[in-house]
């Protein structure tokens, strides 16, 4: 009893810490909230059967097995809705972490820039981005520039960079 009683308190805490999320939420086509709250429901009524049977069979002097029956059964069932409880709190997890990725991929700001400088002797493309992730900010620049003999272009992303230098002669990479 006190085993059941322990199981009961731990369910009980972690029901309340999954439905209190606000990440957790119900949509169109996806009920995890609402189905973690029918799992709870249905365990907390087979586990409140199975207790009141052991707590009738305690007042017993004898133990029929008709009772013995239907505590088997009550904790049968009993475990049953502790199993589906549990599945639906691991989808209740689940959607919770998706929705927190979801939340955080949408709050991500991109600044692209992008331009082409025509000169005499040379053409420079130049494609610049900034995205900014929480506290996170990420820097990338991409150049190409072309001469009549040579073509040159470089790569870098937070300061980590990369070079090709090609002419008729060489090629040249760096890092």
């Amino acid at each position: 009893l006190d085993g059941l009683k322990a199981e009961k308190a731990d369910v009980d805490a972690q029901y309340t810490e999954l439905y209190n999320n606000t990440y957790l939420v119900d949509t169109t086509t996806v009920r995890p909230k609402s189905n973690l709250a029918s799992s709870y429901s249905s365990y907390v009524t087979m586990h409140n059967n199975v207790v009141a049977e052991i707590e009738g069979m305690l007042q017993m002097t004898q133990i029929s097995s008709t009772h013995k029956n239907m505590y088997s059964i009550k904790l049968e069932n009993c475990i049953n809705a502790y199993q589906v409880f549990k599945r639906y709190a691991a989808i209740a997890i689940d959607s919770i972490a998706q929705r927190k990725d979801d939340l955080l991929y949408n709050d991500a700001k991109t600044y692209t820039d992008a331009k082409i400088k025509v000169e005499s002797d040379r053409i420079t493309s130049t494609v610049s981005s900034v995205t900014q992730l929480g506290n996170q900010v990420s820097n990338m620049q991409s150049t190409v520039t072309i001469l009549a003999g040579e073509i040159s272009s470089k790569v870098d992303v937070n300061g980590v960079s990369s070079i090709i230098q090609q002419n008729a002669e060489s090629v040249r990479i760096a890092f």
